[in-house]
């Protein structure tokens, strides 16, 4: 696969698995302002002396309305250039902003683990990575898990 194509795949992924809502409403935007244009056409025919947007077909109200929608990830790609999820990042964050405010380590090891494991139950494993989980769950002593200051 070369680069352009890998590039393509990431951001269709990142438009249509990750930001599903705003991909649908970028959709439906799309089509509310191609319906506008045909229902306004004689009177924007008027005001056309440069650019004819009545001319503007389906799909490129489409597309439109998705990167509308889209403006905030695209934004969040090119200020932190990861693809992750946002709401992670965002948590992350918050979680340094504590740390450095003077928040104790084992409360910041805490919040981490916490995080790690509410990610850790929004995936779905197959039954040996799940077997293999639980076994480790039970090896790892209760001490690591961080009760309080040592």
């Amino acid at each position: 696969m070369d680069v352009a194509t890998q590039i393509l795949r990431k951001a269709i992924d990142i438009l249509f698995l990750s930001h599903k809502l705003r991909t649908s409403l970028g959709i439906a935007l799309g089509f509310v302002v191609h319906g506008l244009i045909k229902l306004f056409t004689p009177y924007l025919k008027r005001l056309s002396d440069i650019i004819d947007i009545t001319e503007l077909g389906w799909m490129t109200c489409i597309v439109f309305g998705i990167i509308i929608m889209q403006m905030q990830t695209i934004f969040f790609l090119f200020q932190r250039k990861s693809p992750q999820n946002e709401d992670i990042d965002n948590i992350l964050q918050i979680i340094e902003n504590a740390r450095k405010e003077g928040l104790p380590e084992w409360q910041v090891r805490q919040m981490y683990i916490a995080l790690y494991t509410k990610m850790l139950q929004n995936i779905d494993f197959n039954k040996e990575t799940k077997d293999q989980i639980e076994k480790l769950n039970k090896i790892a002593p209760a001490s690591e898990t961080g009760s309080g200051p040592v």
